[in-house]
């Protein structure tokens, strides 16, 4: 038998050790908030639980270390997750919650480490019908073999400007925009001292749009697209997408047609089920200036399995348009992640 949401015991689980660790806690304070509202449909009890940058977690100031803590997790119904990149959205942290049998909110181990695996996520993209930009990977071992060789290789690839993606990132942290004449050695260097591998990927040209999928009864569903111009001379990096005076975002689009939504929003949805994603996804695209003889359908950037959730975040902001509360959209997620718990 399930558990009644209005009766549940929830852990928001915020921080990490990650270089995203600033936004999740923003994302949990928010999450925290609206969770605290007290209008008879639940949750019964919340409580905010810090992962500290040492790796450590603090349940109302005690401290627990890793193992204290997934025993002391594991008494709540379900965990909240306010996680962003590293350990916390790379299936690290699914795994070991799935290890004691607690609900969690968001996708699982498999879909968590596959879209935070660039180079492979873009191959699973576009087997679901949502081809990416041209790329290629380069290694550490890769350069260190000699970097003439990999220059040469990309040469053609970065003719017109790329994007250098760590393998293992999330929110544009450490990616690099390198433009025509600019030291792409350097760029591959500083990127390769993040990960073990970096996504080099052609620059395309257009619109940057996000288009969120939502979990609910009937299976995935696609949110309002929204539109996203960073300012001028910028592209969508971290401050953009943080900083209150980052980029201009708007839901709906005022740049794209009806049936240019609708495609966005089908070959959303259509990753989402290739992953095998649960919960909420935000999917990023370019879409790029029609042109005769090329496809100019939208181009995919990267699945995101926690999205933020802090006051400037896109999927909150796209669950609006939609008639959904922030609310309303945290009790979604728990009530997802319990429903899942019951099937198990």
């Amino acid at each position: 038998m399930g558990v009644d949401l209005a009766q549940a015991t929830v852990a928001v689980l915020m921080g990490g050790t990650s270089g995203e660790r600033e936004v999740s806690l923003d994302s949990g304070r928010c999450i925290v908030q609206a969770l605290g509202e007290l209008d008879g449909r639940g949750p019964a009890e919340v409580t905010p639980v810090l992962w500290t940058a040492d790796g450590n977690f603090d349940f109302a100031g005690e401290k627990l270390d890793v193992a204290q803590a997934l025993a002391r997790m594991a008494r709540f119904d379900a965990v909240h997750l306010a996680l962003h990149g590293g350990m916390g959205e790379d299936g690290t942290l699914q795994g070991a919650l799935d290890l004691v049998g607690v609900a969690y909110t968001g996708s699982g181990v498999a879909a968590s480490a596959l879209a935070m695996d660039k180079p492979r996520s873009k191959i699973v993209a576009e087997a679901a019908g949502a081809p990416g930009a041209p790329g290629l990977v380069v290694t550490r071992r890769d350069l260190t073999g000699g970097p003439r060789a990999v220059l040469d290789r990309l040469t053609a690839l970065v003719a017109g400007g790329a994007f250098l993606k760590p393998s293992d990132g999330g929110s544009s942290v450490a990616m690099e925009r390198h433009l025509p004449g600019g030291d792409l050695l350097s760029a591959l260097e500083r990127c390769l001292e993040q990960a073990p591998a970096v996504l080099v990927e052609a620059a395309v040209q257009g619109l940057e749009v996000t288009c969120a999928v939502l979990e609910r009864g009937a299976g995935p569903q696609a949110l309002p697209v929204v539109e996203i111009r960073p300012a001028a001379g910028r592209f969508f990096d971290y401050s953009q997408k943080y900083a209150t005076d980052g980029a201009d975002e708007r839901c709906p689009p005022e740049l794209l047609d009806d049936a240019a939504q609708s495609e966005i929003q089908r070959r959303a949805v259509a990753v989402h089920r290739a992953f095998g994603c649960r919960g909420l996804t935000r999917v990023d695209f370019m879409v790029r200036e029609p042109e005769r003889g090329r496809d100019c359908g939208p181009v995919f950037l990267e699945l995101n399995t926690l999205p933020g959730f802090t006051p400037r975040s896109l999927a909150p902001l796209a669950a609006a348009a939609a008639g959904l509360s922030y609310r309303d959209l945290c009790l979604e997620l728990l009530a997802d992640a319990l429903d899942r718990r019951v099937d198990s």
